[in-house]
C-alpha cells in the first residue's frame, strides 16, 4: 500500500493516509484549511477582497519584520 490513496467515486473522493508517514496534526491543518477554502468559495467575494487582503499583509509585515528577522 502506498502512503496516499484516493478512491474516485460517483460522489466522493475517499482517501486513505498511511499514518506512519502522516502526522494527526498535519491532516488535521490541511482538513481545517481546505474548509475555508471551501467555505470562502461559497461566500462569493469580488475581486476587491483580494485587494483588502494585500493591504492587510503588507501592513501587518511592516509592523513584524523587525521582530521576524532579527
Amino acid at each position: 500500500m502506498s502512503a496516499l490513496q484516493i478512491e474516485n467515486t460517483d460522489r466522493y473522493l475517499k482517501t486513505t493516509l498511511d499514518k506512519e508517514t502522516f502526522d494527526e496534526a498535519q491532516i488535521m491543518d490541511l482538513l481545517d484549511y481546505l474548509c475555508t477554502e471551501n467555505s470562502v468559495k461559497k461566500a462569493q467575494f469580488d475581486d476587491s477582497i483580494l485587494e483588502l487582503s494585500k493591504s492587510i499583509k503588507k501592513s501587518w509585515w511592516s509592523k513584524h519584520k523587525d521582530t521576524l528577522l532579527k
